[in-house]
């Protein structure tokens, strides 16, 4: 017997979410690091310092806000069927 789809579209949509929503913070971070060089500058030491470090200690949100310096963005969210998620 076989999952009903309907079953299968609500098991595996929060899960493809979730996976969209951490590329976007990835993404994110990956603009604060220097493109040619990605160990030159202040971004890898704050990461270190305000990502790695805190680790668990600390709200996902929080690490986000104290890297960037403001709250994440669901802007830069992908569209999907053409509707913002």
């Amino acid at each position: 017997m076989h999952p009903s789809p309907n079953l299968v579209i609500r098991c595996t949509l929060p899960t493809i979410l979730q996976f969209m929503w951490a590329k976007v913070i990835a993404e994110d971070f990956f603009q604060q690091f220097d493109q040619h060089n990605l160990l030159a500058g202040d971004a890898p030491m704050g990461y270190r310092r305000l990502v790695l470090e805190p680790g668990g200690s600390m709200s996902a949100n929080d690490l986000v806000k104290n890297f960037h310096g403001r709250p994440q963005n669901s802007d830069r969210v992908p569209a999907l069927d053409g509707r913002r998620v």
